[in-house]
């Protein structure tokens, strides 16, 4: 069951690492906006210190086209999709696990959240627990072509600007995904050290086609995934990394 009509659009840097990719038994590389093979990290937009690499160390990616992508090769394997249905309540007994969504009813023997941050599923069921946050911005920002150039097949990451995070540039096709992040109980300057690095790019000439904020549980490691009928997996279970916010390896 998935919430929004597909596709859709979803905030998020949209970088999928090489050794990510390396456990799909498909190739991803008809949705990769771009394949990066070098890094550039700064510390407040200093003298870089450049890695260049002989294979793939990302493939970047925006999440409506890749996600669709993945539903559609589940469903070629016999999974049952269906979309436009938010779960709004969930109860279970000995037997059953009963998911109310805005105009259905369905039951199951077992449930998976895969609901993100604010999971329906865990707080129902009251399963996730120490649980912290990572508050992250990202903006999708439309720059000449010769800025586009310039970055191809490069991340850059600084680890100044941001107490407590660090912030990005990814490459895509026609534009940069540009976000910062840090630990939530650090954000509250968040947006204005934000501004700051995106000032420190040195593009003139740029047009912000969308920004969003949202929010990364982790649980380091210590969190509880399961009860009864019920697991959690992904954002739902706290499982992304707590230093890079990472959330499939």
């Amino acid at each position: 069951l998935e919430k929004e009509k597909l596709p859709r659009y979803k905030c998020c840097a949209g970088g999928v690492t090489a050794r990510a990719a390396k456990l799909l038994d498909f190739d991803i590389s008809e949705v990769a906006e771009d394949v990066v093979y070098a890094v550039s990290i700064t510390y407040n937009s200093g003298i870089p210190y450049l890695g260049h690499y002989s294979q793939p160390l990302v493939y970047t990616v925006m999440r409506d086209a890749f996600d669709y992508f993945l539903v559609k090769r589940a469903r070629q394997s016999g999974a049952i999709v269906i979309d436009g249905q938010e779960a709004t309540q969930i109860q279970t007994d000995a037997d059953w696990i009963e998911i109310s969504t805005t105009d259905s009813i369905f039951r199951s023997r077992v449930v998976a959240g895969t609901d993100g941050a604010h999971s329906i599923v865990a707080r129902r069921l009251g399963i996730r627990k120490n649980i912290e946050y990572i508050a992250g911005i990202e903006t999708e920002l439309v720059v000449p072509q010769e800025e586009l150039v310039k970055r191809k097949s490069r991340v850059e990451i600084d680890i100044g600007f941001i107490p407590g995070g660090y912030a990005w540039a990814f490459p895509k096709r026609d534009h940069l995904s540009v976000g910062a992040g840090c630990l939530a109980s650090r954000a509250g300057g968040l947006n204005h050290c934000y501004e700051n690095f995106l000032n420190s790019l040195g593009i003139s000439n740029y047009t912000i086609a969308r920004t969003n904020s949202h929010l990364i549980p982790t649980c380091g490691g210590k969190g509880i995934v399961s009860q009864g009928k019920a697991l959690l997996l992904g954002d739902a279970a706290g499982l992304a990394d707590p230093f890079t916010g990472e959330g499939i390896y």
